[in-house]
């Protein structure tokens, strides 16, 4: 088990600048579903020039079929594929490699289990396309366990337990954001990886229904998993703003509680606001659960290097900032990814 009281604001070391370009950055949220695509374009050319090494692309969600999923993956990785500048990734060495072509590496997730269809056969085929990440329940109650909107919070289901003992055996990172308070701790229980929160902040410091609580936080960092921070203005604070400085507040509350090396980004840009406003229309229950109507603020790529540098004032070791912004995310691939 990691040590989880090291990094802490007490033991930050001195001011140690560290050249952006030098670390790895990984962004653990990139909407990238039927509904986002059409707003993907000069989406990835942002990123990389903004510094990004890695990005995971969310390519579907809990409300698509297996076939909806696997033909829309199909067309996304055929014109990713048309792309010398990107690299579809599946391993460490793949990053690596993508890392010393200047290539961006590029890896799929899937917000929630329908995409598998309630088989977990599916997850190997889906794995060898490229789906290293995935959450299983996602907000609501679903067959394979409650979601973090589900007031019932009855916790992972048998067959979520076969998806949790499925992912461990093909090399699936699994992902708890958006998942109910037990169905999380459940599935810490039964996985024998380590788990993570893509995207989801501390509930200390602000209190909404999508972030955790301590007990998730230091659960998941005894995995030795991570919590990757959302930019989304909603999770950070009620001013209806995201800001550099309320962002760097929830890593340091993560930090604080359970180490530096269970901080990663997942920052969950929303750039595709005029799906998210249909959406927020279409479901009135969101209002009921705290979410105020969209446009919702959030951090473009272009405040990467404003991140560091809040992080370095604030006292913050280079070697520390390279975990959060992508070293974390690539131990957790090492020890999962087969």
């Amino acid at each position: 088990m990691d040590d989880i009281a090291s990094g802490t604001a007490k033991t930050r070391g001195a001011r140690n600048r560290m050249p952006l370009q030098q670390a790895l950055v990984w962004e653990g949220s990139v909407g990238w579903t039927v509904e986002c695509l059409p707003y993907t374009a000069g989406i990835l050319d942002r990123y990389r020039r903004s510094g990004f090494g890695v990005l995971s692309l969310t390519v579907a969600a809990e409300w698509n079929t297996p076939d909806q999923a696997l033909r829309h993956l199909g067309r996304v990785r055929r014109s990713l594929m048309e792309r010398p500048d990107v690299a579809i990734v599946h391993t460490v060495s793949d990053i690596e490699s993508a890392r010393t072509a200047k290539q961006l590496a590029l890896n799929f997730n899937f917000q929630g289990g329908g995409p598998y269809g309630q088989d977990p056969g599916l997850v190997e085929p889906f794995k060898a396309l490229g789906v290293g990440l995935a959450i299983l329940s996602y907000n609501n109650r679903t067959a394979l366990g409650d979601g973090c909107q589900e007031t019932g919070n009855a916790g992972l289901s048998s067959l979520g337990r076969r998806f949790v003992a499925e992912m461990n055996r093909v090399g699936v990172i699994i992902d708890l954001s958006h998942a109910g308070e037990r169905t999380a701790l459940d599935t810490i229980e039964h996985s024998m990886d380590p788990v993570i929160f893509s995207h989801s902040n501390p509930r200390s410091e602000h209190a909404h229904v999508r972030n955790i609580g301590k007990k998730l936080i230091r659960a998941c960092a005894e995995t030795g998993g991570v919590i990757g921070i959302n930019s989304l203005s909603f999770m950070l604070s009620d001013t209806g703003r995201s800001t550099v400085e309320d962002y760097v507040t929830h890593i340091e509350a993560v930090a604080d509680l359970v180490g530096a090396e269970h901080v990663a980004l997942g920052m969950d840009w929303n750039f595709y606001d005029d799906f998210m406003q249909k959406m927020f229309a279409e479901n009135p229950a969101l209002a009921a659960l705290g979410y105020p109507p969209p446009p919702w603020d959030s951090l473009s790529p272009e405040t990467l290097p404003a991140l560091v540098e809040a992080l370095e004032q604030r006292g913050w070791s280079g070697a520390d900032i390279a975990a959060i912004l992508g070293g974390n995310m690539m131990r957790i691939a090492r020890r999962v990814w087969r």
